[in-house]
């Protein structure tokens, strides 16, 4: 096994949205074994800013990262983007607005972020931003973005669910454009460039590290993992992840919570 890819929420992050320490010494074993490892995340790259325990120092542990669900690919420390289509975020922005009381944020470029509302600076810290890199929702954002994220109230304290019609509504105008995702148990709406997936930026990375897909394996929970787990033939559900992509991948093991990650990589992988 030459690389292990892992999503962060719901897999390799516990509830408490850390590592635990087994899990950690895991990924150093992976790696004293010759298998490299990878984070595979919609969240952006500022996760020593948004996450409890992680530090500059938790980058350490892995040789790469895919970051806005494929979008932000980063190999030896060098960050490669892809753009959503202009009209596409165009066209979100103003499906959004006619729904009361929903939120976006566009994620560009150098972790800069837009809200379609007044952002609360109290909440800075838990999206691990900085006061320059928010700016205002204005044209010039439709052509630097990278993610969107459509959630009622605000991140940290979102109550109910999305109104179904908007996810549908939106496909209609955009699918073409742009790939949707319904996660977090219908409280978000993730939005990406067309033909951009996890799977699709597995698949840059491997050809630039030279590795073959029948040569890496893949951890994850949620729809925005399904790509991934149904098309890479080592690839393993969270005991804790929707039906769905239980469904799809070629394993499941245990829960985020219940070393899931350990037991994945030693009983199933056999790496560790």
């Amino acid at each position: 096994m030459k690389a292990v890819f892992f999503d962060l929420d719901g897999t390799l992050l516990n509830s408490e949205k850390k590592i635990s320490e087994c899990s950690k010494e895991a990924l150093i074993k992976c790696r004293e074994n010759g298998t490299q490892v990878y984070i595979a995340t919609a969240r952006p790259r500022t996760l020593h800013k948004m996450l409890p325990e992680w530090t500059l120092e938790t980058f350490d542990l892995f040789d790469g990262g895919i970051y806005c669900n494929g979008a932000c690919r980063v190999i030896h420390g060098a960050a490669d983007y892809t753009f959503i289509d202009s009209d596409a975020v165009h066209q979100v922005i103003q499906t959004v607005d006619s729904y009361p009381d929903i939120h976006l944020v566009l994620q560009m470029k150098d972790e800069v972020h837009a809200f379609n509302y007044e952002f609360d600076e109290t909440h800075i810290e838990e999206w691990g931003l900085q006061e320059r890199k928010i700016v205002e929702l204005d044209e010039s954002c439709e052509h630097q973005t990278v993610k969107i994220m459509i959630y009622t109230h605000n991140m940290v304290n979102r109550v109910g669910q999305l109104p179904i019609e908007l996810y549908e509504e939106l496909k209609d105008k955009i699918s073409d454009k742009a790939n949707l995702y319904l996660t977090d148990f219908g409280e978000v709406i993730m939005v990406v460039p067309n033909q951009i997936s996890k799977y699709s930026a597995i698949v840059e990375v491997c050809e630039k590290e030279g590795f073959k897909l029948d040569e890496i394996a893949v951890f994850g929970d949620d729809m925005n993992d399904m790509e991934m787990l149904s098309s890479i033939q080592h690839s393993i559900a969270m005991g804790n992840g929707v039906d769905e992509v239980k469904c799809v991948a070629s394993h499941v093991t245990l829960s985020n919570d219940d070393e899931g990650i350990v037991y994945g990589l030693k009983e199933i992988l056999k790496v560790i």
